[in-house]
């Protein structure tokens, strides 16, 4: 099942203290980035449409997302995109993770993001079940937010592998956004993701 994201901004002084009283992380636990990928966007979402972003990986990274696709042991049976750590003793696995930032903030209240993959005819209609279905990230405000700058990461690896066991990409990847919102009847927001990224990475 798809992981639903809600964000809101928490008090600068929070965020610190919360960092600060972490305990260190185990060497087992650290992610280690073999490789970036990351391109920008400046055309936004419109009408309850989605803004579609073409994944253009170089090769290498391509092969880096292959091979991490094409482990076995990947159960496609849940796609949560929770960042679970790894314990202690377990051999480190890859991971392909997304990140979507410098994000404009819908001018409506209420509103959702609703993230895809290899979708151009997404719509707001499609169950969070559906295959190519990565997130939704929920704005209970609006506006600049004084400056703020929202980042949300995502672990991409069941749902990409699902949609490879499916036979569902043909082409290459592309990414849609769709914004949406939660209020039935309510304004469609206009939203711009301008920074996409896709790591790979060892846990």
């Amino acid at each position: 099942m798809a992981i639903n994201s809600v964000y809101l901004p928490p008090p600068a002084a929070t965020v610190a203290s919360y960092l600060a009283a972490q305990p260190p992380r185990p060497a087992s636990d650290h992610n280690i980035v073999s490789h970036v990928y990351t391109t920008t966007n400046s055309a936004p979402t419109q009408g309850g449409v989605p803004v579609t972003i073409p994944l253009a990986l170089p090769v290498v990274t391509a092969d880096a997302v292959n091979s991490v696709l094409s482990n076995s042991d990947i159960d496609i049976s849940d796609d949560s995109s929770v960042l679970d750590i790894v314990p202690g003793g377990v051999t480190p696995r890859s991971v392909i993770r997304l990140q979507i930032q410098n994000i404009t903030m819908p001018i409506v209240t209420n509103s959702a993001l609703r993230i895809f993959f290899n979708r151009p005819d997404a719509h707001d209609g499609l169950l969070e079940t559906d295959l190519h279905h990565v997130a939704k990230v929920t704005f209970f405000c609006c506006g600049p937010m004084s400056g703020v700058n929202p980042c949300f990461v995502f672990d991409v690896t069941k749902t990409m592998k699902r949609l490879k066991v499916k036979k569902l990409i043909k082409e290459g990847w592309n990414l849609q956004v769709l914004a949406v919102p939660i209020t039935e009847g309510a304004v469609v927001p206009t939203v711009i993701p301008g920074t996409i990224t896709m790591t790979v990475a060892n846990l």
